[in-house]
């Protein structure tokens, strides 16, 4: 039977020297076996791309590559996204405030979204959600909130979080 390989690199902008090294080696065999490697990385707080997977590519340019690069959402999609999360329209203010908090990232509209329905933060009125408070004020910090979301959970899964947490 034909052996076929698959990898997947998550986080692949904290890889270190070792693991790049023994990435490369498994690459050098691509061409015996039949494989998919898939890397996943984060730009830079400075919005620059890991050099990694560009690396990789430069050593091996006859290996098929792919770059697939997930962006922020656009206005018109983060609305529609807290509008199927909620089931019913937003307020311009909540849709201002996922705006401002979220960063139009899909996974922190959505984390922002279940912290405030955990907290009873939002009301349905004139046939919209909106905040109890326009003017709540939150922490400048997604990771504060995921932190306080995690804190809630039962004792298996808040260790069962944080054992598969990457730092």
């Amino acid at each position: 039977f034909p052996v076929t390989i698959g990898v997947h690199i998550e986080d692949a902008h904290g890889l270190d020297e070792h693991s790049c090294d023994l990435i490369l080696a498994l690459l050098r065999r691509a061409h015996q076996f039949p494989m998919l490697v898939m890397i996943t990385s984060r730009f830079g707080d400075n919005g620059e791309k890991p050099p990694f997977p560009e690396k990789l590519h430069e050593k091996f340019p006859d290996l098929p590559y792919l770059e697939i690069q997930l962006n922020t959402l656009d206005k018109p999609l983060v609305r529609a996204l807290a509008e199927n999360h909620l089931g019913g329209k937003i307020s311009n203010d909540l849709f201002d405030t996922l705006l401002r908090y979220s960063n139009s990232n899909p996974f922190f509209i959505e984390q922002l979204l279940e912290y405030f329905e955990e907290q009873h933060l939002l009301i349905h009125q004139t046939e919209a959600w909106t905040l109890r408070d326009p003017a709540i004020q939150l922490s400048n910090s997604i990771y504060t909130i995921l932190t306080a979301r995690i804190d809630r959970l039962s004792g298996l899964a808040k260790e069962t979080v944080k054992a598969a947490s990457v730092s």
